[in-house]
């Protein structure tokens, strides 16, 4: 699957093994990063070029731990990003220079994104909630319990927990109300 962004291929294929994922990456030319698990239960290549430029390729290499679900791409077109999220892990990736531009680790495993405004994002791991900006820089963190349900309101975030706890957050600083 090849997905357009800003002026860039990103080019997604499944591997049956790690050793075909290896092989696959070995035509990156300008490095390669890993997000390694040993729990993986699928292989995912991930090889991003220009558009005008396909001799130049930049690869990442997902063992995902969760077969059919977990990756998610969150594209930002006009920041020239790509935010990409499987297992624990969150990698931000900037298109015009072809490289990871940070890293980032969560304390159980990746739900998903919200993009909050133009400068920052919303992490949702099993457990929370993340706030970083898209330079990969972590705002706050809340943590309480498995989280069932969210809603972003008026800079307001309400998560609801399996006990069926609510708790009305500030966005600006991750703090309840």
């Amino acid at each position: 699957m090849f997905i357009n962004i800003a002026n860039n291929y990103l080019e997604l294929k499944y591997h049956s093994s790690e050793e075909e994922l290896l092989l696959a990456l070995t035509s990156c030319n300008l490095g390669k990063v890993l997000i390694e698990s040993e729990e993986a239960e699928e292989f995912i290549s991930i090889q991003i070029s220009r558009r005008d430029r396909f001799d130049s390729r930049f690869g990442i290499g997902i063992y995902n731990e969760e077969k059919g679900i977990g990756l998610e791409i969150l594209p930002i077109p006009d920041k020239e990003l790509v935010i990409l999220g499987v297992n624990k892990n969150i990698l931000g990736f900037e298109l015009k220079t072809l490289s990871p531009s940070f890293a980032f680790e969560t304390f159980t495993r990746f739900a998903g994104f919200y993009l909050l405004d133009e400068n920052n994002l919303l992490v949702r791991d099993e457990i929370g909630f993340i706030k970083l900006d898209l330079f990969g820089n972590k705002k706050w963190e809340f943590y309480h319990d498995l989280v069932q349900d969210f809603q972003v309101m008026d800079k307001t975030l309400w998560v609801t927990t399996m006990e069926n706890e609510t708790f009305k957050l500030s966005l600006e600083t991750g703090l309840p109300f």
